[in-house]
């Protein structure tokens, strides 16, 4: 797969670069000695991943956390950050820090809300001191809106496509982004330097950078990782209203937990994530959402009915039913793509 004739890979493909950038005004991290400062807003699983990520890649940063007094305090104890600053200050600390880099880990909605603020004092900066701003959501058409509506100087909407049930700054890991696909949204007019230098922080992280339109990441995110979320949140209010129908006899309590197995496991995982996270995901990204819902609702009607007519051929393709085996092939094949 060619370059474009501006050097970068085509919109909607997977970049593949062949030459590294050399230092430059919008790159200072494209050596692994690079000394530049750089600033995480959000430091919980995704945020303090991007840190320590940080850290292990460019040993000579300086790290400034932004978060609750408890979570940066914390950071700083354990070496992750150089310097903690509460929420509160943030805006004042980007006014007057000398950051090259700005990553935005928040919840959508609270990104949504900072990034005017953001906005401002970034532009209020002299153009040769602007950071890059790159937004980590997982949901990015927008802020991207936003980010173009505003004219954010130097903003890049991005989503690692990794992550975890688990919150919060202790469970997170250095190595969260290896081999991993993130996703970059660059507004329209991102200059070829920026998009460059997207690219190469996120090389640098561990991670595969693959360049798509906004709004066709919120599709495709809405069915495969916003829709599960979903799922496993219904099949556990589904079973948790199945324990009122059983007799009330010895053993009934938490019967259907103690027959679960794997397959429960694996499919109801995400229940445990963070419920105010997932209301901000599924709040921004709901259209997207809801039609990925439609479409797997149609589904699970057709097998309910394909069900109730004998399910003879629930899983040979036949009427109402699923052609498994083909299933069963395209989940092999895919396997490759999945952590």
């Amino acid at each position: 797969m060619g370059l474009s004739r501006d050097g970068l890979p085509p919109r909607y493909v997977e970049p593949r670069m062949t030459t590294r950038s050399r230092p430059t005004r919008a790159t200072p991290w494209a050596r692994r000695d690079a000394a530049f400062r750089a600033t995480v807003i959000g430091c919980g699983l995704i945020g303090g991943s991007l840190a320590l990520a940080l850290r292990r890649r460019w040993p000579h940063v300086h790290l400034t956390g932004i978060d609750r007094p408890a979570v940066v305090e914390r950071a700083h104890r354990d070496g992750v950050i150089d310097t903690a600053v509460p929420r509160q200050r943030c805006i004042d600390h980007v006014a007057a820090a000398d950051d090259a880099l700005i990553l935005l880990a928040l919840p959508v909605d609270a990104a949504l809300a900072l990034l005017p603020d953001l906005t401002r004092v970034v532009r209020e900066r002299l153009k040769h001191a602007r950071p890059l701003v790159l937004d980590v959501g997982s949901v990015k058409a927008p802020i991207v809106a936003l980010a173009e509506r505003l004219s954010c100087p130097r903003f890049v909407g991005g989503h690692p496509m990794a992550g975890s049930e688990r919150t919060g700054f202790e469970h997170a890991s250095a190595t969260l982004f290896d081999d991993r696909r993130f996703v970059l949204c660059p507004p329209r007019g991102t200059s070829r330097e920026d998009r460059r230098a997207a690219h190469d922080l996120v090389r640098g992280l561990g991670a595969e950078p693959l360049e798509l339109d906004a709004r066709i990441h919120d599709r495709c995110v809405a069915m495969v990782s916003h829709l599960p979320h979903l799922v496993a949140l219904a099949l556990m209010d589904s079973a948790s209203r199945l324990q009122t129908k059983l007799p009330k006899a010895v053993g009934a309590r938490d019967l259907p937990w103690r027959l679960a197995a794997g397959a429960w496991r694996d499919a109801t995982r995400v229940a445990a994530a963070d419920p105010a996270l997932w209301q901000s995901i599924f709040t921004t990204n709901a259209e997207a959402i809801a039609e990925a819902l439609d479409d797997l609702i149609d589904t699970l009607i057709s097998l309910r009915d394909a069900l109730r007519a004998g399910g003879d051929d629930l899983l040979m393709g036949g009427t109402g039913g699923l052609r498994a085996s083909v299933l069963a092939r395209v989940r092999r094949r895919i396997h490759r793509y999945l952590p």
